[in-house]
């Protein structure tokens, strides 16, 4: 089972100086885990983009360039993030005694709180929980999985070697890894969103799974997987995934839009506070507006959004100031080609987004 941290936490994309050798500091990273806002994940569209992702995982060294703007790409996932606040599940289990920080996200519905550990030497996580029925359950990493040690820089290299352990536990499975990480390339960043100043990562990630079976002699199996992250001083931006040979598979990247600098007081925004739903048929038909519920948990001004494939604004509206509770709107769409979008509704510090297809 591979631990699956949250989208927003992985990638935060900001407006930056221009490219030049970076360091990743721990106030850096404090300032990415405070941080409340949506991130919108961009996955590739198909594999005709292989060939020239291969070519820029393959690019090291200082002052490169790693345009990924040429490149097809289709909307992925949408989370919200923020820090956490009150009861978090897990809270009290001995693996993450040592949190400094706990995140919530909001992923199509679900919630999910990641455990970290930040020191002015090392950035850490230690667990990713969430409740089901109840019941906590989750992943720990024992005794932490190193992201990075800080300050991070052109020369930083390190290994992580832990067990991932799962809440509950399931007797006779043992899972083992080690990652081997190391910067290789410093430089300029360039996506459909923007540009901005990175460090490329590549890392080696080694999985070892043993299950036990009584009577019988333990099954063992080893994973190995590379991966290449561009990573600036307000997070991940940009990840390309090899196999064990180093080709790559797939990748993604990231635009994250803050909506305040978060504190474990602060009230939660909520991407489900909006309860956003699309009332047209999806797939929409092309030409026809798209028409969105949602509720309001206070009176004020709405504004939508709609985002394409590349992360460009295609098209947006004033919806006028609403009163609280649920509302009905329309969305002009008549310009929107066939195709996959994202639609953002914002109300003061509130967001939501949803996916939206529209069709011949």
């Amino acid at each position: 089972m591979s631990p699956r941290l949250p989208l927003a936490l992985l990638a935060l994309l900001a407006a930056l100086p221009a490219a030049a050798q970076i360091t990743v500091t721990r106030a850096d990273v404090v300032g990415q885990v405070t941080a409340t806002g949506t991130a919108a994940q961009f996955d590739l569209g198909d594999d005709a983009g292989l060939p020239a992702l291969q070519a820029l995982a393959d690019r090291s060294g200082g002052g490169r360039t790693w345009d990924l703007a040429g490149i097809l790409w289709q909307a992925g996932l949408v989370s919200t993030t923020q820090p956490a606040s009150g009861a978090v599940p897990g809270a009290e289990l001995p693996e993450l005694a040592g949190a400094t920080h706990v995140v919530r996200s909001v992923e199509d519905g679900e919630e999910a709180f990641a455990f970290y550990r930040i020191t002015d030497a090392a950035y850490d996580a230690l667990g990713v929980t969430a409740e089901e029925e109840g019941e906590t359950v989750g992943v720990l990493f024992a005794p932490q999985l190193r992201l990075a040690p800080l300050p991070l820089t052109a020369s930083s290299a390190w290994t992580s070697e832990y067990e991932l352990r799962l809440t509950p536990a399931i007797d006779g499975i043992e899972t083992r890894v080690s990652e081997t990480s190391a910067v290789e390339g410093w430089g300029t960043l360039v996506t459909p969103a923007g540009s901005a100043p990175v460090l490329k990562i590549r890392s080696l990630t080694v999985t070892t799974g043993t299950v036990e079976i009584p009577g019988q002699p333990p099954l063992e199996s080893v994973d190995s997987l590379y991966t290449v992250a561009f990573v600036s001083a307000d997070g991940a931006q940009a990840t390309l995934f090899l196999d064990a040979d180093g080709a790559v598979e797939g990748a993604s990247y990231t635009v994250f839009e803050r909506t305040g600098g978060g504190t474990a007081a602060d009230p939660d925004p909520g991407l489900e506070a909006l309860a956003l739903s699309l009332r047209s048929a999806n797939p929409a038909r092309r030409g026809a507006p798209l028409e969105v519920a949602f509720a309001l948990p206070e009176p004020g001004p709405v504004r939508a959004v709609v985002v394409d494939v590349l992360g460009r604004v295609v098209a947006s509206a004033d919806l006028g100031a609403r009163a609280a509770g649920p509302q009905r709107a329309s969305v002009p769409a008549g310009g929107l080609g066939a195709g996959v979008y994202v639609v953002r509704l914002e109300a003061g510090a509130r967001a939501a987004t949803l996916r939206v297809t529209v069709a011949e």
